[in-house]
């Protein structure tokens, strides 16, 4: 068997037990290497030579002096860094981390900030560059609205003329109407509407709002009241170079005129102002009847005559006034809450004066009795239910068999739709009869139309040349075949 292995001692054994003393002849230190054991688990990749018997002993002699070396090598190395500390080091600084630290919080002391004053501009210290002192500005006017309501109490006639050369119109008018109230006029049964020729002039200078006629045989006058409280009279038949009487009695829209029956000589007009007004031709005047507080912001739609001294007014917020023409308190006898919403119109019955019939934006027609009514939480006698709300609604004017109302719903084939610049259609009855009404239209050509109680069409009023507009109110005169009608600029339309 072949030996592979010296009998030499391994010298380089002796070089390890201080690695720090060798250096080199330049003098740099060489660090020699620890020969590596394989740990338990690891595996030696390298073979052991064969030994035999004989040489066992003498291996066994030098594995116990290199054990020795291998001892005193390992317990040199302790010493030396126990030397170094590292242990101590160690341990401290795992004390450290374990410990809980212990947060001291120390508030500041906020030292007071002295406040500087407020730097300005000169202009806005009313300064000028010189840092002289300007003039004080100039205070503000309290505004004024851009029509303020007129005056309580009565109003002259001739004060309210609105174009200073008409004090000779306003004479003549007023001849006229005192005339009229010994008028005998007799009912006509005449509705042949086809010889009626159209006429146009402007009366009033803005939107027209209510239009009527007053009810003489002997001469044609139509009347319109504006979106700013002028009243328009016009004489139908006079030259065209005649300019209309134009009054001032109200400041916001006249929504309702009508000259009484009993009574021709006074034409009675209601407004969004609040106030209900009586011209008196005989004196001149136009008269306060009723009123509310202006800041109640209430708006007057309508009214009709109880008899020849009372009459229901319809207002705004929903309430129906009891209004007696003679009194001078201004005020209504009684109130009664018939709307729960807005009010549009009222209209008495014209044989039983007990009944009334209202028109309000609650999408309803009532009929209401005047004997159960009460301030609040009376319950109408009747209800028309509709789609969308009525603009108004009127009994027939011989028997009150019909009421007339008109909507948003087009229950007769008839665009009611006039939109927001237009004043809403407000369809009328003939004054002396039961079976024709009269209302405007959306239709081009123009036109204002005729119909009956079964809503068949009867007469289409045009006239390519004259009327170009949409005539949103209209009146029937009572006694004569003359047809008025309003449009949103002003305009008066006459077919006669």
């Amino acid at each position: 068997m072949v030996n592979t292995r010296s009998n030499k001692k391994s010298e380089p054994l002796q070089a390890i037990i201080k690695t720090n003393d060798s250096k080199q002849p330049g003098g740099r230190s060489v660090s020699k290497k620890r020969p590596h054991s394989p740990g338990p688990h690891e595996r030696s990749t390298s073979r052991k030579p064969f030994v035999s018997s004989e040489e066992s002993s003498s291996g066994s002699e030098d594995e116990t002096d290199y054990e020795k070396i291998r001892d005193k090598n390992l317990h040199d190395n302790e010493l030396f860094f126990a030397s170094l500390g590292i242990q101590q080091a160690k341990e401290a600084l795992h004390q450290a981390k374990s410990s809980p630290k212990t947060h001291t919080h120390t508030r500041r002391e906020s030292k007071a900030k002295a406040v500087l004053p407020r730097r300005q501009s000169l202009r806005i210290q009313r300064l000028n560059p010189d840092g002289e002192a300007l003039p004080p500005l100039p205070v503000p006017e309290t505004p004024f609205p851009e029509h303020p309501r007129l005056s309580e109490g009565p109003l002259e006639m001739k004060k309210s003329l609105v174009y200073e050369d008409e004090e000779k119109d306003h004479e003549q008018l007023v001849q006229f109407m005192i005339a009229s109230n010994k008028d005998d006029s007799k009912v006509s049964d005449n509705l042949q509407f086809n010889k009626m020729k159209a006429r146009k002039i402007k009366v009033c200078k803005d939107r027209l709002f209510s239009v009527a006629v007053h009810p003489s045989s002997t001469k044609v006058i139509a009347v319109a009241g504006d979106k700013w409280g002028q009243m328009g009279f016009w004489d139908v038949e006079s030259d065209y170079s005649h300019h209309p009487t134009v009054y001032h009695p109200h400041s916001r829209p006249i929504n309702h005129i009508c000259f009484p029956f009993h009574d021709p000589q006074k034409v009675y007009s209601c407004s969004y102002d609040s106030t209900l007004r009586c011209g008196n031709f005989e004196t001149g005047m136009f008269d306060l009847i009723y009123s509310v507080p202006e800041e109640n912001d209430d708006l007057f739609r309508n009214f009709d005559f109880l008899d020849p001294s009372t009459l229901l007014l319809s207002q705004f917020r929903g309430d129906v006034a009891v209004v007696d023409t003679r009194t001078k308190s201004c005020k209504g006898d009684q109130l009664f809450m018939v709307c729960d919403k807005y009010l549009r119109s009222v209209s008495v019955h014209p044989i039983n004066k007990n009944f009334f019939v209202t028109a309000g934006t609650d999408l309803k027609v009532c009929v209401w009795d005047m004997r159960l009514m009460k301030r609040k939480g009376t319950k109408p006698l009747h209800i028309l239910p509709h789609a969308r709300a009525p603009n108004s609604a009127y009994f027939s004017p011989v028997t009150g068999s019909h009421i007339l109302d008109i909507a948003g719903d087009d229950t007769i084939n008839h665009n009611n739709q006039t939109g927001r610049w237009l004043t809403k259609f407000r369809a009328v009855w003939h004054p002396t009869q039961e079976n024709v009404f009269f209302v405007g239209s959306m239709k081009r050509p123009r036109r204002i139309e005729a119909f009956s109680v079964d809503g068949r069409l009867l007469h289409e009023f045009e006239d390519e040349e004259v009327l170009t507009s949409v005539c949103s109110v209209v009146q029937y005169h009572p006694y004569l075949p003359v047809l008025v009608g309003g449009n949103s600029s002003g305009y008066v339309f006459v077919f006669m």
